[in-house]
């Protein structure tokens, strides 16, 4: 950029710029121009025909003034040199990803629907420099039961070391630093969940400073694909006096009169964790007289077995109460997410009373006084007892995992709570309940 025959009171698009003279009054440069207009480096020249000794001083920038004070000098020529920072972030997973640096972005790893899967993400900043970039804000959104850590190399630095769900922190780097984030999360998709309508698509940015001309790799994508996984079995017994034997998967031992009406019966069961899709399943009867077959999805027919079946997994399961107990953070009070999930009057954290939350008495709830949903967690004991911890943490569940299922359907936040009450209110449930909720709440 070059400005020339810029008088005493003349203006220049260069912002709160000003020069003083020992001959002459402060000649400003002034303009409302945007700063940003203004990176790197360059130079623009005014009138200094009766200026000399000039000091320079403002422009937000590295500024020198290089002025010769022969006396037939026309110009004066301001060099000028701004903060200027590039900064890149990458984002990269444990999942078997790839990272493609002509896209900024991770693909190819790849988590199981209908189970708990650990990722653990990197995100590294990078200033390229050549200046220091302050203050620049890296963002991330995450689960809530995301943990995070934050470090930077020496002499930048990070504002927050650590933390757990969404990111948002500043980093001030050096030119060549980086600042390192390191996330571990718990992702559960629904057993059912296919990609590409059910991927975890994961995005990092950091803002872009003053001069940054590449903004493309200011954005980091890791989109993880779901690849099902089912656990499938099938048994065939008989009502003639075979035996099943687990260890060879077969029945033996069944005897049968010419003539005779035998029943079969076939059970496939699909261990999980994942959904499994259009099965076949297939049985032939050579030699028989004839065959009538239903299955228990309304299929039916009257010659060899050839059906195709779709079984879903065990289901969703939920965190411990154990990880509740210890994992206070997620839900202390009532700016947490999990507890901003929970519907409007049945919101609770770890100090609410859990016989008032319930509205249940001592005497129906088993503790001697009003305990705490934390001291209910940390209590040991069965019946009334082992329904407590079992029932915080699956209102817990409810909200932060959206594929937690209680047989015999996915019940409402709302009507879990009712089921929950309703047994204290009910004791022959208890048990029943406990031992429901004890298996759902299995990671």
């Amino acid at each position: 950029m070059m400005y020339t025959n810029l008088g005493a009171g003349a203006s220049a698009p260069f912002p709160n710029f000003s020069t003083t003279s020992q001959t002459s009054g402060p000649t400003t440069f002034t303009s409302a121009a945007d700063l940003a207009a203004f990176t790197g480096a360059g130079t623009f020249t005014v009138s200094a025909s009766t200026l000399t000794n000039e000091t320079f001083t403002g422009g937000g920038g590295n500024v020198q003034a290089n002025l010769t004070t022969t006396a037939d000098i026309q110009a004066l020529t301001i060099t000028y040199d701004f903060n200027v920072a590039d900064l890149s972030i990458q984002k990269t997973d444990n999942v078997g990803g790839t990272f493609d640096a002509m896209t900024n972005n991770t693909t190819g790893g790849t988590i199981v629907p209908g189970q708990d899967n650990t990722i653990m993400y990197t995100i590294v900043v990078t200033n390229n420099g050549p200046d220091t970039a302050t203050n620049q804000t890296v963002t991330d959104t995450l689960s809530n039961t995301a943990t995070w850590t934050a470090t930077a190399s020496m002499g930048s630095s990070v504002t927050t070391p650590s933390g757990t769900g969404s990111i948002s922190d500043t980093v001030t780097l050096l030119s060549g630093g980086t600042a390192t984030f390191l996330i571990t999360t718990v992702v559960h998709p629904d057993a059912s969940a296919t990609s590409p309508t059910g991927n975890v698509v994961n995005t990092a940015t950091v803002s872009a400073p003053v001069g940054d001309n590449t903004p493309a790799d200011n954005t980091s994508t890791d989109p993880i694909t779901l690849t099902p996984v089912s656990d499938l079995s099938i048994q065939k017994t008989d009502n003639v006096g075979g035996t099943f034997n687990a260890m060879t998967n077969n029945t033996t031992g069944g005897t049968a009169m010419a003539g005779q009406t035998i029943l079969y019966t076939i059970v496939v069961t699909n261990g999980g964790p994942s959904t499994a899709v259009n099965v076949p399943v297939t049985d032939n009867f050579p030699g028989v007289i004839s065959v009538n077959w239903t299955g228990s999805d309304g299929s039916s027919g009257t010659s060899n077995i050839s059906d195709t079946i779709t079984l879903q997994g065990p289901g969703g399961l939920g965190l411990s109460p154990g990880f509740w107990k210890n994992h206070t953070g997620l839900w202390n009070n009532t700016a947490d997410a999990i507890v901003a999930a929970m519907p409007t009057g049945y919101q609770f954290i770890t100090t609410t009373k859990f016989d008032t939350y319930f509205n249940l008495t001592p005497a129906q709830s088993g503790f001697a006084g009003n305990v705490t949903m934390l001291q209910a967690l940390s209590t040991g004991g069965g019946g009334r007892i082992a329904l407590a911890r079992q029932a915080i943490a699956a209102l817990l569940n409810e909200v932060n995992n959206p594929s937690y299922i209680l047989p015999p359907g996915d019940l409402t936040f709302i009507d879990l709570y009712n089921t929950i009450r309703n047994a204290y209110l009910n004791p022959s449930l208890i048990n029943s309940l406990e031992a429901l909720l004890d298996q759902n709440n299995g990671l």
